[in-house]
């Protein structure tokens, strides 16, 4: 299997793309950190996949903070030692809404969740894996990252950023061989891909 044995984390685990990823890692081989805002929902996840007790750990963490972002690095080393994947799955959609009429709360949230917590993610886990000299990065951006939507701006310059932070973290981290990289998916049958829908109407 081609990921026995490797440590994998992944942000926004409990539901959607991160779940998917769980559970296929799993079926890799791979020790994971299943990382979401929600310790029953986690524990959840582990029991529906039927996740192995020695091949998982469970961190209860805030994306947006940079401690927190650090507790669940500094747990993942403790517990499994190094880290080959890190899947910075964890996001939100934000208000379907035009510009003028978009609200500064939100505004915020998709800014912090989706750019802070992806850029804290790769802040910490880089400086692990520069001292192993190696490791895969995956950012989570989406299309709409590639391209405007009406009533999307936020969620879309939110993606764009990723782009941007990911092309920035390939070109600086190559030499110390790391790679990372973005995946962009187009609609997918998620629970943010059906509250866009709602709110698109």
């Amino acid at each position: 299997m081609e990921f026995q044995d490797k440590v994998v984390i992944i942000t926004g685990a409990t539901s959607g793309i991160g779940k998917e990823a769980v559970k296929q890692f799993s079926q890799e081989g791979a020790f994971l950190t299943l990382v979401d805002l929600d310790l029953d929902k986690l524990k959840e996840t582990a029991k529906e996949l039927h996740l192995a007790d020695e091949m998982y750990i469970l961190v209860e963490a805030d994306v947006r903070e940079e401690k927190q972002v650090q507790k669940y690095v500094q747990k993942t080393t403790e517990f499994f030692g190094d880290i080959d994947v890190l899947f910075n799955n964890a996001g939100v959609e934000g208000a379907i809404a035009s510009i003028v009429d978009y609200p500064s709360e939100q505004l915020n949230q998709v800014i912090d969740v989706n750019v802070k917590g992806t850029f804290y993610g790769m802040k910490h886990v880089l400086q692990v894996m520069q001292k192993q000299k190696y490791g895969n990065i995956i950012n989570m951006a989406s299309t709409g990252g590639m391209k405007g939507m009406p009533e999307t701006s936020v969620f879309g310059a939110s993606k764009f950023a990723v782009i941007g932070l990911t092309k920035t973290a390939a070109l600086e981290n190559a030499e110390h061989g790391i790679r990372v990289n973005a995946i962009a998916p187009s609609m997918v049958n998620t629970p943010m891909m059906r509250q866009i829908e709602n709110g698109l109407g």
